[in-house]
């Protein structure tokens, strides 16, 4: 892992200490309904990753199609909740990215982040800068 600011020092150590929980995770989703570019928003997504260095560990992001639930819009809802629930290991990916499908129009971006690289405010703050990237690149398209 990268040198480490003493916050996040602490951070890991906790971590280490309490590897079994999820207490460090920080995460948030955001209702897409409506046409969406599923290229333009990942291709968003990478743009601003891309240009945030303090994601040394990478990150992942995954489609992951629940349309075919009987309720899909309660499996995806069920599907973010128990995720956020699963703590991170330390020595891999601390950032994914999934795109729940709930039905046609209808979608949901998720973020999963810990803490050692994103708070409330980075998630507050990735949101937004992507938001308005993928708005200016769909006009584009």
């Amino acid at each position: 892992m990268r040198m480490l600011t003493t916050i996040q020092e602490t951070i890991y150590l906790t971590q280490e200490i309490y590897a079994g929980s999820a207490l460090y995770n920080v995460g948030g989703y955001a209702s897409l309904e409506g046409e969406l570019n599923k290229r333009a928003l990942i291709r968003s997504i990478a743009y601003v990753l891309a240009n945030a260095d303090i994601l040394a560990s990478g990150y992942d992001i995954t489609e992951i199609d629940l349309s075919d639930s009987d309720d899909p819009v309660r499996a995806c809802l069920d599907w973010m909740h128990t995720d956020i629930h699963e703590p991170f290991d330390l020595n891999s990916r601390l950032f994914t990215v999934r795109i729940l499908k709930a039905q046609d129009r209808q979608y949901y971006w998720y973020v999963k982040a810990h803490h050692l690289v994103f708070d409330g405010y980075s998630m507050a703050l990735f949101f937004n800068k992507v938001a308005a990237i993928y708005s200016i690149g769909v006009k584009q398209e």
